[in-house]
């Protein structure tokens, strides 16, 4: 569900549209006669019922439709959802046949309702935007300049705001499409730790140009020895920076943004190719190594250290609670075998053969440490291994890719806990794709699942281990013989694989026939697309996207991410394990992730009561369009004109097509050449005496003499030229100009005896307000720019 910005005021209209499919056989429909009819309801924060409409799905699957808030809604999180009326209106008979027909079970069967939300909130609209700027790009020990910059939407420079920065950092993945087989970095399954950690903090104050510099140093980034096997090197890893700029303006309302820096251990990454993760113990594992630049470009010959590391588990098994076994794993390292290398962009042959199946790793790193990279293969055949033994029924799945491509060959290692056992082994999600049977030997092989077209995005391996009775090791306690160590087991496991979804992406760009704008000026956008696609359009106010950070999220993820399994497993076997594994008592279950995210909810996203915003007159949407379609070139054209707004407004598009989904989004500015921003208070008193005005900003692209009259019924200013001033600004920069004024005493005194008249008539009393008042700037006698508020309002006295 999309929205047109998500955040409204009372009073306002709020639209909505949903893209909606039916899975069926492990495909999506979009056909709107193939789904049927749709029930819309919208409900308050309070579970008021405010909408209720039946709609019927575009060819595409589209439903929209839109609600005049009330001016007295309340405030909060408002939910929209949307229900399937085939599913809804049926009787358990029918259900039942409709599960069978599109081969549903009740864990999928019950994803009938569709459910968004979006928020009604008083709120004020951002005025200004943050931006990081720095390098594309760090070595590890160098030092970078980064730069945060704060700037009013209509462009103007935010002159001595306080700024904040936060730094962090996260391991880092690295990919070149050209060398897809190749890894660069640590790819040891245990190091695929992507939190980030904290690295650095400052503040300060933005300069004359809206800006404010620190200096970042990566240092102190090394991985530690005891993950990595070796003693006394310091190795690096490829990182990313995250660093959070944040600017507060002078009435503490704040901004932030992010920017991404990749942080490399040196100018030469090495990089391993396996052959084959899985292979029997008594073949070499061969492997090709490289050597290029952070870009994946040829950087010369790089000096080097293949090392080869045993990974072992040790377990023991120890009395617990009430006499049960437990079981305590401990990884141990071992190098056992180095050799020196030249490598280059040219890859060169390694091999190494094991003499005993196991876990290994193998690690070539810079000859003077820094970068390295790091590949697990695992060898299977005779004898026991101590895998990661887990305390229950599990059996540990491992695949040898994070996400294939259609044709692939998947390669899963089963992490027995047995000698010897019957595995049974299925591909499933909406149903059984693929079974067979293995009877396996040792406890490390791998077997191989062919990835075919209908497993994207998501298909999952079970492996189910039975061992039958079997004679037990002798047993030094005999109060150890009542568990029956030798008695039927089974262990099961499972592994979910990642299929590639891109062959479901659109294309999807937008083009404006301007890069900036003014107020009321006519705009063209231009969407290219797919043939007949069905494209959702919202052009809205910055401002207040910004104040939720509303984005149209990835379709891709919503419907080609982690569909989920369907099918459950039975065993018996089961209810001959008699242990029973005791823990302390108030031991926490879980859940905090959903905890903080009800927390999160209940919050409204907000911190504080909301405030009345300016310019509240202005439309903060200034287009909306739920079905636009492209002709048969997949081209939209599409002209509407800009409302009053000086802001930022973002283009966000939809599209859809037979089951395939995009989004995008475009930027423009409007601005004019003269912007006056009114600096008045809140409310004034009865001898008061206030300085107020204005903050004038030229974007006229010249210096310029500004020419400034401030004018209230309201107001009595003092001194000479009490009411006019005069002022140079150069091009791009802003000026304050003010005025001293007192409340018009005879003027106030009308309103007084208005507001007793009301109250005596038992009338409605509103807030009045310095209605009258603006200010006004001119170039060369020409008027540029009016600023009339309504922001001062008067305070009663007595």
């Amino acid at each position: 569900i999309v929205f047109d910005r998500r955040l409204y005021r009372p009073g306002e209209e709020m639209f909505f549209k949903a893209a909606l499919a039916v899975r069926q056989d492990g495909r999506l429909h979009t056909d709107g006669d193939f789904i049927g009819p749709v029930q819309a309801v919208i409900k308050d924060r309070r579970g008021n019922q405010m909408y209720s409409e039946t709609l019927s799905p575009s060819a595409e699957g589209g439903v929209w439709g839109s609600m005049q808030l009330p001016e007295d809604a309340p405030t909060g999180h408002y939910s929209v959802q949307i229900t399937w009326q085939k599913v809804a209106d049926m009787d358990r008979d029918d259900m039942r046949d409709l599960r069978e027909s599109y081969r549903y079970n009740a864990i999928q069967f019950n994803r009938h309702t569709l459910a968004g939300t979006f928020q009604v909130e008083e709120y004020r609209p951002v005025q200004f935007a943050v931006q990081v700027t720095g390098p594309d790009e760090m070595q590890a020990g160098q030092k970078a300049n980064i730069e945060l910059n704060g700037m009013h939407l209509f462009g103007a420079p935010m002159v001595g705001a306080r700024a904040q920065y936060t730094v962090q950092h996260r391991r880092k993945e690295i990919h070149f499409n050209h060398l897809p087989a190749f890894r660069f970095g640590d790819g040891d399954y245990r190091a695929r730790e992507y939190n980030w950690t904290f690295f650095a903090r400052g503040d300060g104050n933005l300069g004359a140009d809206g800006s404010f510099q620190f200096e970042l140093p990566a240092t102190g980034l090394e991985t530690e020895n005891k993950d990595i096997g070796l003693e006394n090197v310091k190795l690096v890893a490829p990182l990313e920076f995250s660093i959070e700029g944040r600017v507060r303006d002078v009435d503490d309302k704040s901004v932030v943004n992010t920017k991404l820096i990749p942080v490399y251990p040196g100018t030469l990454l090495p990089g391993i190719s396996v052959n084959r993760y899985y292979q029997s113990s008594d073949k070499p594992f061969q492997f090709q190594l490289i050597a290029v630049t952070p870009q994946g470009t040829p950087g010369g010959n790089m000096p080097a250290v293949a090392h080869i590391i045993r990974n072992e588990w040790k377990t023991i098994q120890s009395r617990g609670p009430g006499g049960t076994l437990q079981r305590t794993n401990t990884l141990v390292r071992t190098p056992i075998y180095e050799k020196a290398v030249t490598l280059s962009n040219a890859p060169q042959p390694f091999e190494y053969k094991v003499d005993k199946a196991g876990w290994y790793s193998l690690i070539v790193r810079g000859a003077n440490g820094g970068a390295y990279s790091r590949v697990s293969f695992y060898a299977f055949g005779s004898g026991f291994y101590g895998w990661n033994f887990p305390d229950d029924d599990r059996v540990e799945l491992l695949p040898d890719r994070q996400e294939y491509n259609v044709g692939d060959t998947a390669r899963i290692l089963i992490q027995s806990p047995f000698k010897s056992a019957r595995a049974i082994v299925s591909v499933e999600r909406e149903n059984i794709y693929w079974q067979k049977t293995y009877d396996i030997e040792g406890n490390g092989e791998p077997i191989e699942v062919p990835i075919l077209a209908e497993y994207a995005p998501t298909v999952y391996v079970s492996v189910m281990l039975v061992r039958g009775r079997v004679e037990a090791d002798q047993v030094p306690n005999p109060d150890e013989e009542e568990e029956d160590l030798g008695r039927p087991q089974f262990k099961m496991g499972y592994a979910q694989l990642t299929v590639s979804p891109e062959q479901y992406r659109l294309p999807l760009t937008i083009q404006t026939n301007r890069p900036f704008y003014a107020p009321r000026d006519p705009v063209t956008l231009t969407i290219q697309t797919a043939p007949h696609a069905e494209v959702t359009l919202a052009v809205a106010d910055r401002a207040v996207l910004d104040l939720i950070n509303y984005h149209y999220g990835d379709p891709m993820e919503a419907f080609y991410k982690n569909w989920p399994h369907g099918l459950v497993a039975m065993e018996n076997l089961e209810s001959l394990i008699r242990q029973l594994t005791y823990t302390r008592k108030g031991q926490s279950p879980g859940g905090k992730a959903l905890e903080e995210e009800s927390r999160q909810a209940m919050d409204g996203g907000f911190d504080r009561d909301g405030e009345d915003g300016l310019r509240k007159n202005f439309k903060h949407t200034a287009e909306w369009s739920p079905a636009l379609r492209a002709d048969a070139d997949g081209k939209v054209t599409l002209r509407f004109e800009l409302p009053d707004n000086l802001t930022t407004f973002r283009v966000m598009a939809l599209a859809s097509r037979q089951g395939k989904f995009a989004t995008t989004e475009h930027e423009f500015r409007v601005q004019q050449p003269l912007v006056v921003q009114p600096l008045v208070p809140r409310f004034i008193r009865p001898g008061d005496e206030l300085q107020m005005g204005a903050v004038i900003v030229n974007q006229s692209g010249k210096d310029a003499r500004i020419q400034v009259q401030m004018e209230s019924p309201l107001l009595t200013f003092k001194g000479r030229n009490s009411t006019q001033g005069e002022i140079t600004i150069p091009s791009g920069q802003s000026r304050e100009i003010a005025f001293t004024g007192t409340l018009n005493t005879n003027e106030y005194t009308s309103i007084k005896n208005k507001i007793i008249d009301q109250l005596r008539n038992n009338a409605d009393v509103y807030t009045e307000g310095i209605r009258a008042t603006r200010v006004v700037g001119t170039i060369n006698a020409q008027v540029l720019n009016t600023a009339a508020f309504n922001d001062a309002g008067i305070a009663p006295s007595g």
